[in-house]
């Protein structure tokens, strides 16, 4: 029997504000930020204490990614109109020039930073950071961008 642990990340506080904008795209293109938070939902058998997992240690490692993305530009390093240098980052979108001081920064390896690219690099990190029970099947990551705006990868990790 499958069992499901879910971390909601609007009531647990596993929030971050951020700016970003999608390269390209008429209206997104725009530099602009959002309050996102991030959900994360666990599957498996339960393991001999009558848990999938802690959630606590779910918890955290949600709570320190949301951290280090908080009050940030999210810049998408993998795009070719994006150039980064020690001091400043420079992305080019339509006819905009973007220059943002490489502190307030998080290059992530993306090609846009979009809520579904956030979910997948969410959790990929979070399968780095956590030692999953053999019992877990699959993992969930949702990012909200806002209320009522979600996105969501699974990666089944068995």
């Amino acid at each position: 029997m499958t069992h499901t642990v879910y971390v909601d990340g609007w009531r647990r506080n596993i929030r971050f504000s951020a700016a970003h904008c999608i390269l390209g795209h008429e209206t997104c293109g725009n530099l602009h930020g959002h309050t996102y938070a991030i959900s994360a939902r666990v599957q498996g058998e339960l393991q001999p204490m009558g848990m999938v997992m802690d959630f606590t240690q779910l918890s955290q490692v949600l709570k320190n990614l949301a951290e280090q993305l908080d009050h940030k530009t999210l810049i998408p390093s993998n795009n070719t109109v994006v150039n980064v240098t020690k001091e400043i980052v420079t992305l080019q979108s339509e006819c905009k020039t973007y220059s943002i001081p490489r502190q307030d920064c998080v290059l992530l390896p993306m090609e846009q930073v979009t809520a579904e690219e956030l979910a997948t690099y969410i959790a990929s990190q979070v399968q780095q950071h956590l030692k999953f029970p053999k019992t877990v099947t699959s993992l969930e990551i949702i990012v909200d961008e806002g209320y009522g705006y979600s996105a969501s990868t699974t990666l089944h990790l068995r």
